[in-house]
C-alpha cells in the first residue's frame, strides 16, 4: 500500500514537473546583454538552430563582396527547401538584417523569434501552419566585420558593431536597382526566386528624440494598388494596436516637417533603390522597423523582436486576404497600359497622428558659438499632429509591348537575369525605322554619390530613327511578375532607371567632330542648299546674342543639322517596340 502511494505521488510529481517545464519553456526570456552577435558567431548559433530542427534549413545563398558565404535561414514545415513546390496558401515572410551592421538590433531579435517559432510548446508555433519564414541573418558581412565601438557616436549600444559601407564602401541600402555589390545581386536572385509577401528590414534610426522604442515605415500605400489601402486601413492599424496590447506603442517613422516632431511627419519615400522601395516592385508589403537610437540596446533589440512577432501574426491572421490582394495586384499589372513614375509628397492631403514627444528647448551651444535643440524629458506632451504620408507622381509613361536591348550591355542583362527577366534573342541583323529617344540638357551630380554621377535632370526627346539591330540582342516582353521591374529600370525618366544610374553613359558622347577650317566652306554649301535650315540658321543669329557672337556654336550646329553628324549620339540605347516591329525582328 506504501509502495502504490509512493508510486502515485511520483507519478504526480513528474506530470507536475513536466508541466512546468513547458510552461516555462513558453514564457519569453527577455534580451537583457549589451552586447551583439560577431558574424561567426551569428551563422553558428544559425547552423545550431538548423541542426536541432527538420523544419529549418540554414542555406547558402552567394558569396557577398569580401568573400564570406550569405546565407538564408529557412523555416518551413514541408521541410523543403524548395520554395516554388510551396502551397499557394501560405504567405512568405523575408526578414532582412544588418544591411547597416552598426544597426544589429535584428540580428538578435531574428534569432529569438526563430527559437521560439521552432519551439512546438509555444503558442507562436502555430504561426508556421500559414507560414514560411525567411531570415538573412547578416546582409552587409562585410561592414559587419569591420567591427567598433564609436562610428554610430549618437548611439546607446551594443558595446561593438559594424560599420555602415561595406568592402567597397558602399551603402547597400541604395543598391537594389544598380547591384555594385554581389549582395544585392544575390539578393535580386533569392527575392524573385522566394517572391515574399512581405519584407521586413530591420534599422536603428537616428534624428529627434521621443519616448517611443519603436518606429515603422510602411511602404507607401500608392505604390500597391488595389492591395495598398488594404495595407494602410487593415494591416498597419492591426500592427499599430499589437504593440500597443504588448505594452510598446510605436509611431511612424519621425522624419520631420520641420525641425521638431509637433511641425508634423511626412512619410520616407523609398525609391526601389531602398529594399522595400524594390519589394514593392513586386508587390511585396514592406516594413522597415526602425527602433530608437537613444534608447538602451537591449530595450531596442526587445522591440524589435516584438514588432518582428506582430507582423508575422498579423500576416498569420490575414493570410488569404494578404495572398489574394497581392495576386489581384499582380493581376493588374499585366493589363495595365500607363503607369506613373517619380513621386513627390503631397502637401494638401495629411492624415492625424497622436504623438508623444518631449517639448524642444534652445540652449546655448557648449561648443563654439550658437544654439542647440535640447529635448526636455521633464516636459513631454501628446497631440495630435499632421502625418503627410500621400505621393503624387509627376511623370508617366506608356508600357510598351517590348523593349530592345544591345546585347553589348551585359552589365544590365546580367541584372535583369538576376530578377528573372525574360528575353529573346533577335534573329538576324536587320534594319528598322523606330521612334527612338535623344537626351539633352543632362544635369549630373557633381560630386559621386554612392559610386555613381547620377543623373538628376535631363530632357527627352523623340525622333524617327534608322537603326540597325544585330543577330542576338536581346528582345524583352513587358509582362510577367517582372513587368514593373521592367518600367523603373528601363524608362530612362523613372526615378532609379539603368539611364540615371550610369549604365548607358557612353551613348551620351560624340565620337565624330570637325575640323573649323575645313568646315567652314562645308556650311556655306549646307545653308545654301537648304532654304528652310537657312531660316532657321537667320533667326538664332537675330534672337539669341550669345549664338550670335560665338561662331564656333555656328559651325556646330550647322554640323549638327546635317548628314555629316552621327545620328546616334546622345540617343538612348534601349528602344522601345510595339508587337509589329517586334514581328518584324522575329517575336511572334
Amino acid at each position: 500500500m506504501i509502495q502504490t502511494i509512493t508510486r502515485i505521488t511520483l507519478i504526480v510529481f513528474l506530470v507536475l514537473l513536466i508541466h512546468t517545464t513547458a510552461h516555462t519553456q513558453k514564457k519569453h526570456q527577455p534580451f537583457q546583454s549589451n552586447e551583439t552577435l560577431t558574424w561567426s558567431d551569428c551563422i553558428a548559433q544559425w547552423k545550431t538552430l538548423d541542426s536541432l530542427h527538420a523544419d529549418a534549413e540554414l542555406v547558402e545563398i552567394g558569396v557577398a563582396d569580401c568573400g564570406k558565404m550569405m546565407h538564408l535561414f529557412v523555416i518551413n514545415k514541408e521541410k523543403k527547401f524548395r520554395l516554388q513546390s510551396l502551397s499557394q496558401k501560405k504567405n512568405i515572410v523575408l526578414i532582412n538584417n544588418a544591411i547597416h551592421p552598426g544597426e544589429p538590433d535584428g540580428v538578435d531579435a531574428s534569432l529569438m523569434l526563430c527559437r521560439e517559432l521552432l519551439d512546438t510548446l509555444r503558442p507562436i508555433h502555430k504561426l508556421l501552419d500559414s507560414l514560411v519564414v525567411c531570415v538573412i541573418p547578416m546582409y552587409n558581412i562585410d561592414g559587419a566585420l569591420r567591427r567598433n565601438n564609436h562610428t554610430r557616436a549618437n548611439q546607446d549600444g551594443p558595446a561593438s558593431y559594424g560599420f555602415r559601407g561595406n568592402a567597397k564602401n558602399l551603402d547597400l541600402n541604395r543598391d537594389f536597382i544598380k547591384c555594385d555589390s554581389k549582395n544585392a545581386l544575390f539578393f535580386n536572385s533569392v527575392f524573385t526566386f522566394i517572391q515574399p509577401t512581405v519584407l521586413i528590414d530591420t534599422h536603428v534610426s537616428d534624428g529627434a528624440d521621443y519616448p517611443y522604442t519603436m518606429t515603422l515605415i510602411t511602404t507607401g500605400p500608392g505604390k500597391l494598388g488595389s492591395h495598398g489601402d488594404f495595407l494602410k486601413n487593415v494591416i498597419e492599424k492591426q500592427i499599430y494596436k499589437s504593440m500597443e496590447e504588448m505594452g510598446d506603442p510605436i509611431c511612424p517613422y519621425v522624419t520631420t516637417v520641420g525641425s521638431t516632431p509637433e511641425t508634423g511627419i511626412e512619410d520616407f519615400y523609398e525609391s526601389p533603390r531602398y529594399s522595400t522601395g524594390y519589394g514593392a516592385l513586386y508587390g511585396t508589403y514592406g516594413f522597415v522597423t526602425e527602433s530608437h537610437m537613444l534608447k538602451p540596446y537591449a530595450q531596442r533589440v526587445e522591440s524589435t523582436y516584438r514588432i518582428l512577432l506582430s507582423i508575422l501574426e498579423t500576416t498569420w491572421k490575414n493570410n488569404s486576404s494578404m495572398l489574394n490582394f497581392r495576386s489581384k495586384w499582380l493581376d493588374e499589372m499585366k493589363t495595365v497600359k500607363r503607369w506613373p513614375l517619380n513621386y513627390i509628397p503631397d502637401t494638401t492631403r495629411w492624415d492625424t497622428f497622436h504623438f508623444h514627444g518631449y517639448t524642444a528647448e534652445v540652449k546655448p551651444a557648449l561648443v563654439g558659438k550658437g544654439e542647440r535643440i535640447f529635448y526636455n524629458h521633464n516636459k513631454p506632451w501628446n497631440k495630435d499632429i499632421r502625418w503627410y504620408r500621400y505621393n503624387i507622381p509627376i511623370d508617366s509613361v506608356d508600357i510598351p509591348d517590348y523593349y530592345l536591348l544591345p546585347q553589348a550591355y551585359t552589365e544590365v542583362m546580367e541584372r535583369l537575369r538576376a530578377n528573372g527577366v525574360k528575353f529573346y534573342p533577335c534573329q538576324k541583323d536587320t534594319s528598322i525605322e523606330i521612334v527612338a529617344q535623344f537626351f539633352d540638357q543632362i544635369k549630373s551630380l557633381q560630386q559621386p554619390y554612392e559610386a555613381h554621377y547620377y543623373h538628376e535632370n535631363f530632357k527627352i526627346s523623340e525622333r524617327l530613327q534608322k537603326v540597325t539591330v544585330y543577330k542576338g540582342d536581346w528582345i524583352i516582353p513587358v509582362n510577367g511578375a517582372s513587368r514593373r521591374y521592367l518600367i523603373e529600370t528601363m524608362e530612362a525618366k523613372a526615378v532609379d532607371s539603368f539611364f540615371r544610374w550610369n549604365f548607358f553613359d557612353a551613348a551620351l558622347q560624340q565620337k565624330e567632330w570637325y575640323s573649323d577650317y575645313v568646315f567652314e566652306e562645308k556650311a556655306k554649301e549646307i545653308l545654301d542648299a537648304n532654304k528652310p535650315l537657312r531660316e532657321a540658321f537667320d533667326l538664332k543669329m537675330k534672337t539669341e546674342y550669345l549664338f550670335a557672337e560665338n561662331h564656333r556654336e555656328q559651325l556646330t550646329w550647322i554640323y549638327r543639322q546635317s548628314k555629316y553628324f552621327e545620328g546616334t549620339a546622345f540617343m538612348n540605347p534601349v528602344l522601345r517596340l510595339n508587337k509589329k516591329t517586334a514581328g518584324i525582328l522575329g517575336i511572334q
